[in-house]
């Protein structure tokens, strides 16, 4: 009975030890996926980006926020406007002076913006990388 149990034990520790090491892979495997779709997601918005002066895209991230789960941001001030498109608004005071370098304008406030419709940069991209994402996420778990 003892060399049974004895038996028992050794299997069950192997097991635990051996399953220890796939939970251990497959929690890097995730990191790793999670990275790379981020970054799969920032570069093609890269392409959708509107360019003007080309700030917009060189504002866009991807990176890991937790082990599991990245992200890809627009880190640009009007990011959102361009997105999401925006309505006829006015921008600054009364009398501020407005610049804006890359187009050598130059102007006192408020100024009315005509708005822009929604681009949608952002959105395209993470449509077209989740498509894909099965075969990404296939490449760093072990077994497929």
């Amino acid at each position: 009975m003892a060399y049974m149990g004895s038996i028992q034990v050794s299997y069950q520790s192997r097991y635990r030890d051996e399953s220890g090491r796939f939970v251990s892979e497959c929690d890097a495997a995730a990191t790793r996926s999670a990275l790379e779709l981020a970054e799969d997601v920032a570069n093609l918005a890269k392409v959708y980006a509107p360019r003007r002066t080309g700030r917009l895209a060189g504002s866009i991230r991807g990176y890991l926020i937790s082990a599991t789960v990245g992200e890809a941001v627009a880190e640009a001030p009007y990011a959102r406007a361009q997105e999401s498109g925006a309505s006829a608004h006015s921008i600054g005071e009364p009398g501020q002076r407005l610049a804006s370098k890359e187009e050598n304008f130059f102007a006192r406030g408020p100024v009315i913006h005509p708005g822009n419709p929604a681009v949608r940069f952002m959105a395209r991209a993470g449509q077209a990388v989740a498509a894909l994402s099965a075969g990404t996420i296939r490449k760093h778990f072990p077994g497929t």
